[in-house]
């Protein structure tokens, strides 16, 4: 017998309209790590760096010094060491955060292989545009930055290896195994 390739093709038929109103309340794949937007940036970081003590008590001597009485040094000259570190602080936070963006950016715009209901075929899809319940088509060594339900596996056996070391930090590869109950209807179908 011959090597037999399976190709698991959608098929919704009465429960179209159902898949459509449930798959909308999904939010969609688009990666998002950044901490800040340009509306936000100022309050937000303003607000993280007040949270150190050490901001707040080089706040509470710039108050201090406002008051006349307590008036120790020129108003203008206790303000610099704090505007000084909020300043470099900032800066270090805003590349942080736009190197962030870069990464989400390119993520992103990886592209990988999406069942395409229209054309009847598995067309290229930027992951960002990548829905819940959308069938993917992953190949050995694709990035994959979104939850996953093993359908099919090139192996004997329905297993795949994966890396998560995006996720988790560890690079040792994890054994993943098709949703039960679905390889041996294959196997089964194979050997009719």
């Amino acid at each position: 017998m011959g090597c037999m390739r399976w190709i698991v093709i959608p098929c919704l038929g009465h429960f179209k309209e159902e898949y459509e109103k449930v798959s909308k309340l999904y939010m969609n794949n688009k990666i998002r790590t950044t901490k800040y937007t340009l509306l936000n940036f100022l309050p937000r970081n303003l607000f993280e760096q007040f949270h150190r003590v050490a901001n707040l008590y080089f706040l509470f001597l710039v108050v201090l010094n406002w008051v006349p009485l307590v008036e120790a040094f020129q108003k203008e000259i206790t303000m610099l060491p704090l505007i000084g570190v909020l300043t470099i602080i900032a800066v270090k936070d805003g590349l942080e955060d736009y190197s962030r963006y870069k990464m989400d950016k390119q993520i992103n715009n990886l592209v990988t292989k999406v069942y395409s209901r229209k054309e009847k075929k598995y067309i290229d899809e930027c992951w960002k545009n990548v829905n819940v319940g959308d069938f993917v088509r992953l190949s050995r060594n694709e990035i994959i930055p979104a939850d996953m339900v093993l359908l099919y596996s090139s192996d004997l056996d329905g297993i795949c290896y994966i890396e998560t070391a995006g996720l988790d930090g560890e690079t040792n590869l994890k054994q993943r195994q098709v949703v039960r109950g679905f390889s041996e209807s294959i196997s089964s179908n194979e050997n009719q």
